[in-house]
């Protein structure tokens, strides 16, 4: 779908009405589908999330609280502030390790937290990446009560 071959309007056509063995499942699949995931593990990592009860949105772009762009995250849960990021081979490099952790730095600035899978996770531990996120959404504050700068050490009372 990213690719711009296939549209929803397009493959709806081609899966309702239709009787074949497993197009149910394709039915659901389609559902689930996003044109806006950029790799498969994102989408298989977001499918995975979505059954575990968290809703999480592919690109979001996160900016400064004065407007600046800072990062766009492979997957958020922008109610929580929670960044979801896929960490391929890609990510191995000390380089990219480095712009990662720059990158990750000014976003938690602004008050997000982040969750980072691996391949490995992906394969090994999908109940643990589950709860990871559940975790980070537990522990997220109010950007209303998130600490001035300055203040990250001072306690910050709940209401």
């Amino acid at each position: 779908m990213r690719a711009n071959n296939l549209t929803d309007l397009h493959l709806n056509g081609e899966f309702y009405g239709r009787r074949n063995r497993g197009i149910r499942l394709a039915r659901h699949a389609l559902r689930l589908s996003d044109p806006r995931a950029e790799s498969s593990p994102e989408s298989e990592l977001r499918i995975v999330l979505a059954a575990g009860g968290i809703t999480a949105t592919p690109q979001v772009e996160v900016r400064s609280r004065v407007g600046r762009f800072l990062a766009r995250l492979d997957l958020a849960d922008e109610k929580f502030r929670v960044a979801i990021e896929y960490d391929g081979r890609w990510h191995n490099t000390p380089k990219e390790q480095a712009y990662d952790r720059k990158r990750r730095r000014r976003v938690e600035a602004e008050g997000w937290r982040f969750v980072i899978v691996t391949a490995e996770d992906l394969a090994n531990d999908l109940k643990g990446v589950v709860d990871a996120v559940w975790q980070a959404r537990r522990s997220a504050f109010s950007p209303l009560k998130a600490p001035r700068p300055g203040q990250e050490g001072v306690r910050m009372a709940r209401v």
